[in-house]
C-alpha cells in the first residue's frame, strides 16, 4: 500500500479538477512601445549571435595553430592551409573585437 495516502488502497483513479485561470489586466502595448521593445530584442540578439562569432574565431585560430604544430601528422595540404589561415583569423578575431568595443 502506498505510504503517501496514509496505507489506504485506492480502488478509483484521483482525478484532477480545473482551476480557474487568473487574468492579469494588462495596458496595450503601444506601437512605438512595441517598435522599441523588438528593437531592444532584436540588438540584444545581434550582441549574443556577434560574441558566438568571435568565440568560433578564438576557437579556430587555437585549431589552425595546433594543426600547424602537429607536424607531420597532418597532410601537407591541411597543413599549408592551416597555416595560411591563421594571420587571418587573427585579423578576423582582432577586427570583431574592435567592432564589438572590447
Amino acid at each position: 500500500m502506498p505510504p503517501w495516502n496514509g496505507g489506504v488502497a485506492r480502488k478509483s483513479p484521483m482525478s484532477v479538477s480545473a482551476l480557474p485561470a487568473r487574468t492579469v489586466e494588462r495596458t496595450p502595448e503601444s506601437l512605438a512601445e512595441q517598435i522599441r521593445r523588438l528593437k531592444a530584442e532584436a540588438e540584444s540578439a545581434a550582441r549574443d549571435h556577434s560574441a558566438m562569432l568571435l568565440r568560433a574565431i578564438v576557437e579556430l585560430e587555437a585549431i589552425a595553430a595546433d594543426i600547424v604544430d602537429g607536424g607531420e601528422a597532418y597532410s601537407p595540404g591541411v597543413r599549408e592551409t592551416a597555416r595560411r589561415l591563421g594571420p587571418e583569423l587573427e585579423m578576423a578575431r582582432m577586427n570583431v573585437e574592435s567592432l564589438l568595443g572590447r
